[in-house]
Protein backbone atom coordinates (compact mmCIF):
# COMPACT_ATOMS: atom_id res chain seq x y z
CA UNK A 1 0.00 0.00 0.00
CA UNK A 2 2.99 2.62 0.83
CA UNK A 3 4.58 1.73 -2.44
CA UNK A 4 1.20 2.55 -4.42
CA UNK A 5 0.76 5.76 -2.37
CA UNK A 6 4.73 6.80 -3.10
CA UNK A 7 4.07 6.01 -6.41
CA UNK A 8 0.83 8.43 -6.97
CA UNK A 9 -1.30 5.13 -7.90
CA UNK A 10 -3.60 5.54 -4.51
CA UNK A 11 -4.14 9.49 -5.32
CA UNK A 12 -4.69 8.48 -9.21
CA UNK A 13 -7.03 5.80 -8.47
CA UNK A 14 -9.02 7.74 -6.05
CA UNK A 15 -9.17 10.91 -8.59
CA UNK A 16 -10.66 8.51 -11.00
CA UNK A 17 -13.17 7.50 -8.41
CA UNK A 18 -12.43 3.83 -8.81
CA UNK A 19 -10.51 1.51 -5.96
CA UNK A 20 -8.42 -2.00 -6.73
CA UNK A 21 -9.79 -5.08 -6.21
CA UNK A 22 -8.60 -8.75 -5.90
CA UNK A 23 -9.74 -10.94 -8.06
CA UNK A 24 -6.90 -14.12 -7.85
CA UNK A 25 -4.17 -14.52 -5.56
CA UNK A 26 -1.70 -17.46 -5.75
CA UNK A 27 1.15 -17.99 -2.89
CA UNK A 28 3.78 -20.64 -2.76
CA UNK A 29 5.89 -21.66 -0.04
CA UNK A 30 9.20 -22.90 0.01
CA UNK A 31 10.72 -22.74 3.48
CA UNK A 32 9.82 -21.47 6.33
CA UNK A 33 10.54 -18.18 8.51
CA UNK A 34 11.58 -17.72 12.33
CA UNK A 35 10.96 -15.42 14.81
CA UNK A 36 13.75 -13.18 14.49
CA UNK A 37 14.84 -13.65 11.03
CA UNK A 38 15.20 -10.77 8.77
CA UNK A 39 13.13 -11.03 5.61
CA UNK A 40 12.88 -9.28 2.61
CA UNK A 41 9.81 -8.55 0.01
CA UNK A 42 10.41 -7.49 -3.58
CA UNK A 43 7.11 -6.67 -5.09
CA UNK A 44 6.71 -5.36 -8.83
CA UNK A 45 3.79 -5.08 -11.30
CA UNK A 46 4.21 -7.52 -14.17
CA UNK A 47 1.61 -5.72 -16.43
CA UNK A 48 -1.13 -4.04 -17.02
CA UNK A 49 -4.44 -4.76 -19.14
CA UNK A 50 -7.72 -3.36 -19.91
CA UNK A 51 -9.30 -3.63 -16.41
CA UNK A 52 -6.40 -5.75 -14.38
CA UNK A 53 -2.99 -5.69 -13.14
CA UNK A 54 -0.79 -8.59 -12.35
CA UNK A 55 1.67 -7.82 -9.38
CA UNK A 56 4.31 -10.60 -8.53
CA UNK A 57 6.08 -10.85 -5.04
CA UNK A 58 8.77 -13.06 -3.88
CA UNK A 59 9.88 -13.07 -0.28
CA UNK A 60 13.73 -13.88 0.63
CA UNK A 61 15.41 -14.56 3.46
CA UNK A 62 19.37 -12.75 2.94
CA UNK A 63 21.21 -14.68 5.59
CA UNK A 64 20.85 -17.63 3.56
CA UNK A 65 19.23 -16.62 0.34
CA UNK A 66 16.72 -18.74 0.83
CA UNK A 67 13.62 -17.80 -1.16
CA UNK A 68 10.70 -18.17 1.40
CA UNK A 69 8.09 -17.91 -1.03
CA UNK A 70 6.43 -16.53 -4.27
CA UNK A 71 3.15 -15.22 -5.08
CA UNK A 72 1.07 -12.95 -7.18
CA UNK A 73 -2.33 -10.96 -7.07
CA UNK A 74 -4.03 -10.35 -9.70
CA UNK A 75 -6.11 -6.91 -9.16
CA UNK A 76 -9.12 -5.37 -11.16
CA UNK A 77 -9.99 -1.62 -11.68
CA UNK A 78 -13.67 -1.09 -10.34
CA UNK A 79 -15.74 1.96 -10.55
CA UNK A 80 -15.94 2.99 -6.28
CA UNK A 81 -19.80 3.74 -7.02
CA UNK A 82 -21.03 1.32 -9.31
CA UNK A 83 -19.10 -1.42 -8.55
CA UNK A 84 -18.23 -2.21 -12.16
CA UNK A 85 -14.90 -2.95 -13.92
CA UNK A 86 -13.67 -0.20 -15.81
CA UNK A 87 -10.63 0.57 -17.98
CA UNK A 88 -7.61 1.72 -16.13
CA UNK A 89 -6.68 5.39 -16.93
CA UNK A 90 -3.14 5.91 -19.00
CA UNK A 91 -2.86 8.33 -15.43
CA UNK A 92 -3.08 5.51 -13.15
CA UNK A 93 -0.84 2.82 -15.40
CA UNK A 94 1.72 5.77 -15.59
CA UNK A 95 2.19 5.68 -11.71
CA UNK A 96 4.01 2.42 -12.36
CA UNK A 97 6.08 0.85 -15.29
CA UNK A 98 6.18 -2.87 -15.03
CA UNK A 99 9.06 -4.54 -14.92
CA UNK A 100 10.34 -5.93 -18.11
CA UNK A 101 10.10 -10.02 -18.09
CA UNK A 102 13.60 -10.57 -18.64
CA UNK A 103 14.03 -8.94 -14.89
CA UNK A 104 11.33 -10.42 -13.37
CA UNK A 105 12.86 -14.06 -14.58
CA UNK A 106 16.35 -13.19 -13.20
CA UNK A 107 14.17 -11.84 -9.58
CA UNK A 108 12.53 -15.33 -9.61
CA UNK A 109 15.45 -17.05 -10.14
CA UNK A 110 17.95 -15.56 -7.76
Amino acid sequence: MKHSETAGCTQATNAAGATWVVRTHKIEYFKPAFAGDRIVVATWVADFRRVQSLRKYKIMRPADEAVLAEGETNWVFVDAQKGTLRSIPKEVKETFEPLPKEIQVDITES
